[in-house]
């Protein structure tokens, strides 16, 4: 398939930009990390040194030492107005893999890691004040 410049102005018009952008979404990465980082029962990504991870998502994972689940963290952020996202059905819950699973009991830390996962808001242009508020829920609604 042949793409021209008309076919996808935006993406296209970005690419010159790609390095600041991903170093700006880093730097919000690693606001997260470095605020998270000792919030008991949340796991956080590992922040790399390389050009290798664009930080187009920051996922972490609400485990059972938070003090509530992850969805339950998901609907109080929505609740304070903070919009996250759930990512990444396990893959033998879609359709077209459903004829190739015999039982689902058969993969349960896909179960568990999706029923853990919750991607926070993260953008290039991302205010500190925005990540702030995202942090200060978390950490008011923690067990520690």
């Amino acid at each position: 398939i042949l793409l021209e410049k008309a076919d996808f102005p935006g993406d296209i018009s970005q690419l010159h930009r790609i390095n600041k952008i991903n170093a700006l979404r880093k730097k919000a990465a690693t606001y997260y990390t470095t605020n998270l980082a000792k919030v008991k029962g949340i796991i956080i990504p590992r922040i790399v040194d390389d050009r290798s991870h664009s930080y187009h998502m920051y996922t972490i994972r609400v485990t059972k030492n938070f003090g509530m689940s992850r969805d339950r963290l998901y609907n109080l952020l929505r609740k304070n107005g903070i919009r996250t996202t759930l990512y990444w059905t396990p893959i033998h819950e879609y359709t077209a893999y459903k004829k190739f699973v015999k039982n689902s009991k058969d993969y349960p830390n896909t179960k568990k890691t999706y029923e853990e996962i919750l991607a926070l808001p993260l953008y290039p242009t991302i205010s500190r004040s925005k990540q702030k508020r995202v942090i200060d829920c978390i950490i008011r609604n923690s067990k520690n």
